[in-house]
């Protein structure tokens, strides 16, 4: 059996993306995407939401692209996979972060309406 590691979710951004640099001379844009489930619970069917926040990474060219319209509140749908980090903190512990390693990132239409799509190919 192949291994499968794949990634689909769809949000809004918690603030505005951020730009960073990384050791192999790529772009790297960061920010946190809010998801929210609906869902009905027990018996009397009560309506329940749920809140999750995932962060999402991108490179290269989709990198910059995602730092010049990833502004807090923007819609977006990312197709990616999750990627482990490996982290040394202040205190020398060694820490492990889970992160959506973006692949395609979809924007919803802004104001101008227009269908805005990016693709990291």
């Amino acid at each position: 059996m192949g291994n499968l590691n794949s990634v689909l979710i769809e949000g809004n951004l918690t603030r505005d993306a951020e730009l960073r640099g990384a050791p192999d001379k790529l772009t790297i844009c960061v920010f946190t995407l809010g998801t929210m489930r609906i869902f009905r619970q027990g018996s009397t069917a009560e309506i329940k939401k749920e809140v999750s926040f995932f962060s999402v990474e991108a490179r290269g060219k989709l990198a910059e692209e995602c730092y010049a319209r990833g502004k807090k509140g923007q819609g977006v749908r990312v197709v990616g996979r999750l990627k482990q980090g490996r982290l040394a903190g202040d205190d020398c512990a060694r820490r492990q972060e889970v992160f959506i390693a973006a692949e395609h990132i979809e924007f919803r239409p802004g104001k101008s309406g227009a269908e805005n799509e990016s693709n990291g190919n």
